[in-house]
């Protein structure tokens, strides 16, 4: 007998949006269906406009009560100002997954006393079912927390961690694809000034990082051995590497965590 899951996306901006489009997945429905479940989403958010690239794909609505109503489990994809709203649905003995930065399970608790409490913290590569999503949850059952990863699987790789973590994760996974886009728009300048078209130019920058990435992933020695492995001694790579230190770019880039990272404590503590 088939496990039935209805789920509700209470907010469809950018990460609701790319949540919504990930559970519809049809490679997410085959995983699901394999491990004997299947999935019917809504996806609801105030704004009509929001909604239009899921009508006809799936239940819509401008009403998180109606939303609500008769799922078991609420994926909450609002700002974290719009907290308190929760305090408003029947949220009793649902899953509540929260994407909210900064709000934590005890925050979350008191909204939903009766609900299952899920905190996790996805990045915009959830767009293209490439997430890491950091998520803690208080007092899930065995088969409780196979229902949660399976939806968090469908946004990409997962890890549940302590909750002192998830700050420290948000700023390390949760902002990162910012930093990356950073770096990919810096190459794609220069190669524009160097007179490369802005396709080819955007081309070779985003293949460069994502090739860099398999490598990467698949390496398991440390990574400045890939780095030693482009730069030949007196080099072009090397010259532009000797800039990258010289210039403090390690250094800049952990201030940058460092500082998401801050940031992040500073919502959680209100």
């Amino acid at each position: 007998m088939k496990n039935k899951i209805d789920a509700a996306v209470i907010g469809c901006g950018a990460m609701g949006g790319a949540v919504v489009s990930c559970l519809l997945n049809p490679t997410t429905a085959a995983v699901l269906k394999a491990s004997g479940s299947v999935l019917r989403v809504t996806a609801c958010d105030t704004d009509e406009a929001k909604l239009m690239p899921f009508k006809g794909r799936c239940a819509v609505t401008l009403s998180a009560a109606q939303a609500t109503a008769n799922c078991d489990c609420v994926i909450v994809a609002l700002p974290c100002a719009a907290a308190p709203a929760l305090s408003q649905l029947n949220l009793d003995g649902k899953f509540v997954i929260s994407l909210m930065a900064g709000v934590t399970t005890d925050a979350l608790s008191s909204l939903a006393p009766r609900g299952k409490i899920v905190r996790a913290m996805p990045n915009l590569n959830a767009t293209v079912g490439e997430s890491f999503t950091a998520y803690c949850a208080t007092a899930l059952s065995e088969s409780d927390k196979r229902i949660v990863e399976q939806i968090l699987g469908s946004l990409g790789a997962f890890e549940e961690m302590p909750e002192r973590d998830i700050e420290a994760a948000t700023g390390l996974a949760g902002c990162a694809p910012a930093f990356v886009f950073s770096a990919i728009e810096a190459f794609c300048a220069e190669a524009e000034a160097r007179g490369f078209a802005p396709e080819l130019a955007k081309r070779m920058a985003v293949q460069a990082f994502y090739g860099s990435a398999l490598c990467a992933e698949r390496y398991d020695g440390a990574l400045d051995a890939l780095i030693s492995d482009v730069a030949t001694p007196g080099g072009a790579t090397a010259a532009g590497l000797k800039v990258l230190r010289d210039g403090e770019f390690k250094n800049t880039l952990r201030g940058a965590i460092s500082a998401a990272i801050a940031r992040a404590e500073e919502m959680r503590n209100g």
